[in-house]
C-alpha cells in the first residue's frame, strides 16, 4: 500500500489507532491497516514515534491542570474557566453529548460537575477547585463537538467563582502536566 502525503499528515495529526491482531501491533490509518514493517518503509521514523506524534496533546501554558484531565484558567482574581484537556477529548473520541451543571450550584474540589459521552465512552467531569458555578457554556448542548475542535477556547464547560484560591496550588502547571502525560502513557 502507498500512502500519499495528505494521508501521512492526517496520521501525524490524529488519525492513527493501534490494534492488536494475531500478536502483531497494527496501525489503522484512514480505513487501511499497515503493520510495523510497512510503516518503516513508508515513514522515516519509528513505530513508537509515529504514535507519539499522533497522540501528542496540546497543552496551553496559562492554565492549571488536574490529574483527571480538566483545566482551569483564571481570568480575574476569583473566577476561573473550566474545561477538559486536549488529551481527554482525544482519548474519548468524537463527543456527542455533554451534561452541564446548574448555575448557582456549589461544588468542592474533585466533585462531579457533569459528564461527557462519545461514540465510544462516557466520562464524568470533575471540578479542579471548590466554588460556585456562575456560567455554563450552553452552546455545548447543541454542539458537543466543540470540545473536540476547540477544547481550550470555544469548548470551555463552565465558569466558577473560587471559594479557596489556594486549591490552585494542588494543580499542575503546563510543564508538570506534560510530564504527567508522559508518565501516564
Amino acid at each position: 500500500h502507498r500512502v500519499d502525503r495528505r494521508q501521512r499528515q492526517m496520521c501525524i495529526r490524529d488519525r492513527v489507532s493501534t490494534q492488536s491482531t494475531g500478536g502483531k501491533k497494527m496501525l489503522k490509518l484512514v480505513g487501511r491497516r499497515f503493520n510495523q514493517n510497512s510503516l518503516v518503509s513508508l515513514y522515516p521514523f519509528s513505530f513508537k514515534s509515529i504514535l507519539a506524534r499522533c497522540y501528542a496533546s496540546e497543552i496551553k501554558p496559562n492554565r492549571n491542570y488536574s490529574k483527571s484531565h480538566e483545566w482551569i484558567e483564571l481570568k480575574d482574581q476569583d473566577e476561573g474557566t473550566v474545561g477538559i484537556t486536549d488529551h481527554a477529548q482525544k482519548a474519548l473520541g468524537e463527543l456527542v453529548f455533554v451534561e452541564l451543571p446548574e448555575i448557582g450550584k456549589e461544588f468542592k474540589s474533585g466533585d462531579t460537575i457533569g459528564a461527557v459521552e462519545s461514540v465510544k465512552a462516557a466520562s464524568d467531569i470533575y471540578t479542579p477547585v471548590s466554588g460556585k458555578v456562575t456560567q455554563v457554556n450552553t452552546t455545548l448542548t447543541d454542539s458537543p463537538g466543540l470540545l473536540n475542535t476547540s477544547p481550550y477556547d470555544n469548548g470551555w464547560i463552565l465558569k466558577i467563582k473560587l471559594s479557596n484560591k489556594k486549591e490552585l496550588d494542588n494543580l499542575m502547571d503546563a510543564a508538570a502536566y506534560k510530564e504527567y502525560l508522559k508518565e501516564e502513557n
